[in-house]
């Protein structure tokens, strides 16, 4: 049957009673689809930008010698390049920071440079003199010439679990802090277990958190601290932890920011409980809290909204906060999100559908000129993840469906915009068109069949 199809200001769908109709727009972009091969697979990391618009980043497998590669690639999707391909041991576990001509990123158990046009790779130091365990987590950040980042650990039973590395650019550095979880005996808190998300810093000193207490209760309580550690390394080495979770939520992996507020933002990959997932109501959190770690939850993520978000958050105005869900969402692939510091205006920007898209996003997003550019770990048509740019500005690209639910049908499309509303009309050549629903931001509703037919758009603001 022929679908009918009409434009208003600025933009909206048609669609009739058991049909389904596509606008085509564009929204997300898949710049690149990763195969498994030298071009390397699982990007499970946050993208850094440098000159000329080019975008640097890592995968954890694949590579022309398979453990991993270092690549660029342009923001048009343009000039993908094999910067390093790692050789065995050690795959890369971390992005990339960049300063100036230099790339600086971490292995399973060394911290590396290269240039960015792929000349001069080095590794500057090892970790595995300092008996903190394996793999590094989290984005680097920069503090006086030294890069520091967090270890999670290998997850033994024996502590240390983890630690917090300060690394030199021009080579050594030491493990600053190590995490010894729980006394047993007691049993209490000591200061935390296995750092997964980067620290974010604040005067003197750097913020971080833990995922959880020691390695037994890595699935279970207690869920995790908020750390403060000094930057100071010629003084008395400072460290202060704040047994903030599971009040924010469980399992904080995610990189911290700071908002315009002097907050700090982060996420949780579970809600309050275990084990938790896309299928439950625990699908994890977006919280906030100062520099003594007293804090609330400003999202609970339901699991049609999004689950587990494994990344942190990047901000454009230091108000509106974006992130990714590795889970949940319209086809349970993650998705895109957006909400505002004050917990309001939260929107599922896009759903991943699994295909060509990608699916599984688990690195921060970062963001230029209205684009979030971010990876995901899994999907596209090669199957070992992708590179995406997300257009803030761009008309969105959607399919309306509708199907019948017995009496009913249920008008739906797979993404929720903000400012988007559902709209029906008896006669497509009237104007008096009405919202249908509450008229906010969702990706279905159910309505009765009568006489006559109505007709269905998404109308934006």
């Amino acid at each position: 049957m022929k679908i009918p199809f009409a434009r208003s200001q600025p933009f909206c769908i048609v669609a009739t009673l058991a049909a389904a109709l596509t606008v085509h727009g564009q929204l997300l972009t898949t710049l690149h689809t990763f195969t498994g091969g030298s071009d390397g697979a699982v990007p499970k990391t946050a993208l850094a930008f440098g000159g000329n618009n080019q975008l640097f980043g890592t995968t954890y497998g694949g590579g022309t010698n398979g453990y991993g590669t270092v690549f660029a690639l342009n923001t048009d999707g343009t000039g993908y390049t094999e910067l390093h391909s790692f050789i065995s041991p050690g795959s890369p576990e971390t992005g990339v920071f960049v300063s100036g001509n230099t790339l600086y990123g971490t292995t399973q158990n060394s911290v590396f440079s290269i240039n960015t046009d792929g000349s001069g790779f080095s590794f500057l130091t090892g970790l595995i003199a300092y008996n903190e365990g394996l793999d590094p987590a989290g984005s680097l950040i920069q503090v006086n010439g030294a890069l520091w980042f967090v270890i999670s650990g290998n997850k033994t039973t024996i502590p240390p679990y983890g630690g917090i590395f300060d690394a030199h650019t021009t080579g050594g550095g030491y493990a600053y802090h190590l995490f010894l979880g729980i006394d047993i005996t007691t049993p209490i808190m000591i200061d935390g277990a296995f750092p997964m998300g980067g620290m974010v810093l604040i005067g003197a000193y750097l913020y971080g958190t833990t995922s959880g207490g020691a390695c037994s209760t890595y699935s279970g309580e207690p869920s995790g601290t908020f750390f403060q550690v000094s930057t100071n390394e010629t003084g008395t080495r400072s460290y202060q932890n704040f047994p903030s979770f599971p009040t924010l939520g469980e399992r904080p992996e995610g990189d911290l920011m700071v908002a315009s507020n002097g907050l700090i933002y982060g996420t949780c990959a579970s809600g309050s409980g275990w084990p938790l997932g896309p299928s439950t109501s625990f699908g994890g959190t977006v919280w906030e809290c100062d520099t003594n770690g007293n804090g609330a939850v400003i999202h609970t993520f339901l699991g049609s909204d999004g689950a587990t978000p494994f990344g942190g958050l990047v901000s454009p105005d230091g108000y509106t906060l974006y992130g990714t869900t590795g889970y949940g969402g319209a086809f349970n692939k993650g998705t895109v999100y957006t909400i505002n510091t004050d917990g309001t205006g939260f929107t599922t920007l896009y759903s991943f559908t699994g295909g060509s898209d990608g699916a599984v996003p688990m690195g921060d997003l970062i963001l230029s000129n209205n684009v979030l550019y971010g990876t995901t770990s899994a999907g596209g048509s090669g199957g070992r993840g992708t590179v995406f740019a997300l257009n803030l500005s761009a008309a969105p690209a959607v399919t309306v469906n509708i199907a019948p639910a017995g009496g009913q049908s249920v008008v739906f499309w797979p993404v929720s915009y903000a400012g988007y509303v559902l709209q029906a009309t008896t006669n497509l050549a009237s104007s008096n068109w009405f919202n249908v629903g509450n008229s906010m931001p969702v990706t279905g509703v159910t309505v009765s069949n009568q006489m006559p037919s109505l007709f269905f758009r998404l109308q934006g603001p």
